[in-house]
Order: C-alpha cells, then structure tokens, then sequence
C-alpha cells in the first residue's frame, strides 16, 4: 500500500487544481474510445459548477505527486452542502481512500453548521452507494437525469 497525502482547499481551487482535476476526471469518467483526448472540458465543467458558490470544499488524495482521488462539494445554502463530485483512480480503489475524503469533508461541514450533506449518484454504482450508506446517508429518492438516466439522492443529517 503506497503512502498516500490529503491536501484541503478552501474556496475557489487555483488553475493548477482545475487542471489536474481535469485530467484525473478524463482518466476516470471519459467514455471508453473518446476520440477527444483533451481534459480541458472537465477541467472547465469543475470551473463552471464551482463559479459564483460562497461555500466551496476540495479534498485531494496524492500519492507522492501524482492527484489520485478527488471529493468537491459546494453550496449556496448555509444549512446543506453538495458533495458535488468525487472519484479514487482505479489503481487506488480499495486503499480507504474514498472513505477518508468523505470524512475530512464531512469533518469541515460539520465544522462551517451545515446541517444536511446531500449527494447522488448512479443506481449502478455499487461502490458508491454502499460508501455512502456505511457513512450514514440514507436514500432520499430518484429522478431521471435529462429524462434518461435514473440518479439516487442521498442525504445525511449532520445533527
């Protein structure tokens, strides 16, 4: 098991974050045979769903230099937070990783009040759902994503 370092930003992330963010995200969610090898357009989708948030939290995963797994999370309401997106290289899964970026950002809620964290994801994502059910989230219901694809929301009570 490799060492793996934690690095918590607050606010908006800086260009250099954005980029590797970009990057990572590519690695992990472009389709398989995209014909667009550039992570520029993740890299702008992270800068655009954070612009204008007055409550903004990124964790980073590191192992030496290399951004291994990432968790954002936003909000415009003081009450509940968005933890917005999030992913561990699959190289690294199964290390604690995603429990550990999940519990330094569920550690920051609690410390700005937040009350509720709220998250969803897809039905056939095994692995995050039961992350998130062993940290407490409870299932809040389903919708259709653009009317085609069915998303599960999940929200956790910060008490």
């Amino acid at each position: 098991m490799s060492q793996v370092s934690y690095r918590e930003i607050e606010g908006m992330p800086d260009e250099a974050v954005f980029e590797d963010l970009g990057r990572l995200s590519f690695v992990m969610f472009a389709p398989p045979g995209s014909d667009n090898p550039s992570h520029e357009r993740h890299a702008e989708s992270f800068r655009v769903g954070l612009r204008g948030r007055p409550w903004i939290f990124t964790v980073l995963a590191y192992d030496a230099e290399q951004l291994v797994g990432f968790k954002i999370g936003r909000s415009e309401d003081p009450r509940e937070f968005e933890s917005w997106r999030g992913g561990v290289l699959e190289s690294h899964r199964r290390q604690g990783i995603a429990r550990e970026l999940a519990q330094r950002q569920e550690a920051w809620c609690r410390a700005q009040s937040f009350r509720v964290i709220c998250t969803q994801t897809d039905p056939d994502n095994a692995a995050m759902l039961m992350l998130n059910l062993a940290q407490g989230f409870i299932i809040s219901g389903t919708d259709l994503k653009r009317a085609e694809k069915l998303r599960v929301h999940l929200v956790k009570t910060l008490g």
